[in-house]
């Protein structure tokens, strides 16, 4: 394939069809909504299921997703991308 994940893959790999936690998780994962999530989005995804890791570890693995330059901060432009995913409507 393109490297891409859809929502039903997503939930198929997760072993979670129709759980709206994992939707949820899905469209926090989906950086610019367009309902795909490429491969290591996925498998950042895969660190919320896997419960032998720490807060910190599944935390720095998020915060990588929305480091979208990979400096170590979140910039302001980053920032409110989280804030646009949380709270869409």
């Amino acid at each position: 394939k393109d490297g891409k994940l859809s929502r039903d893959d997503f939930l198929a790999g997760m072993e979670a069809s129709g759980s709206p936690q994992w939707s949820n998780v899905f469209d926090m994962l989906d950086e610019d909504g367009d309902g795909y999530i490429d491969f290591r989005v996925y498998l950042i995804g895969m660190a919320f299921a896997n419960t032998n890791l720490s807060s910190e570890t599944i935390f720095e693995r998020v915060y990588s997703i929305f480091d979208v330059d990979g400096d170590g901060y979140l910039n302001l432009n980053e920032f409110e991308a989280i804030l646009r995913k949380v709270f869409r409507d």
